[in-house]
């Protein structure tokens, strides 16, 4: 085995039970290009701790950087039912809105985040970005 192959299984040799280490292995898989295993980590990871908005999170993000929105869009809700203030999983939401065409649910989801920070940066940004959109813009049923 290689070293960095021996990198990424350490965590689950220190304990397996525990989600954060499954969490923790998802984060270097998925930076290692790996996003099958880390989908599988993060997987786990929620299995474990099923109160943890985390790996849906991170779930969602890989989902959407590979071109699977709906699955992201199902990861993020599902990080939001479980952690509500969580305003990256509101502004990746809008993004996966937005490339599905559903500038207003894109246009809730920023609105969200903005309610929680005012002042977020690339929240406003995006605001911004989907207000030059027309509301019915490719918008789905």
């Amino acid at each position: 085995r290689t070293r960095r192959a021996d990198a990424q299984s350490l965590p689950l040799a220190v304990d397996p039970a525990q989600s954060l280490a499954y969490v923790n292995l998802g984060i270097a898989l998925a930076a290692g290009g790996d996003t099958s295993r880390a989908i599988d980590a993060w997987s786990a990871a929620a299995r474990l701790n099923r109160v943890d908005p985390l790996p849906h999170f991170n779930l969602g993000n890989v989902w959407l950087l590979r071109g699977q929105v709906e699955e992201a869009i199902t990861s993020y809700r599902t990080a939001l039912g479980l952690e509500p203030g969580l305003v990256a999983a509101h502004l990746n939401l809008a993004r996966a809105h937005a490339v599905t065409g559903r500038v207003m649910d894109a246009r809730r989801a920023v609105r969200a985040a903005l309610g929680i920070e005012p002042s977020n940066k690339p929240a406003l940004q995006l605001e911004q970005q989907l207000r030059a959109l027309p509301p019915g813009t490719n918008q789905k049923q």
